[in-house]
């Protein structure tokens, strides 16, 4: 849908600059999922009229704009892959349990401090 591709676009601009005129840095991170908890046809409710198995495509190119919009604005954005967590990871189909937080936590910390240094 572009006039929810453009409304999300937006959102993301308009947080990026409020940051800027609080001397903020942004860092972006996409939406990860466990997706081997989506692969079915079934509503899982938190997106309503969104199958299951089609809630990581959705997500993937929500993912995508913003690191196009993250690239135009000059902020950083972290790439985060669900190949880079297991099943075991989680705790449903995108909460993290203690496993997944510090792989997470272990994947951002470089740009983190990077951009924590960057003047």
């Amino acid at each position: 849908d572009p006039v929810l591709e453009a409304l999300y676009q937006r959102n993301v601009r308009s947080i990026s600059l409020i940051n800027r005129g609080r001397g903020i840095r942004t860092i972006w991170v996409g939406q990860i999922l466990n997706v081997a908890a989506l692969d079915d046809d079934g509503i899982y409710g938190w997106l309503p009229f969104v199958r299951n198995k089609d809630v990581w495509p959705l997500l993937s190119r929500f993912n995508d704009r913003l690191r196009e919009e993250a690239g135009e604005l000059g902020d950083a954005y972290i790439e985060v892959r669900p190949d880079d967590f297991s099943p075991e990871d989680f705790r449903d189909n995108g909460h993290f349990l203690g496993t997944g937080s510090f792989k997470l936590a272990r994947l951002l910390a470089p740009t983190v401090a990077k951009e924590c240094r960057r003047r």
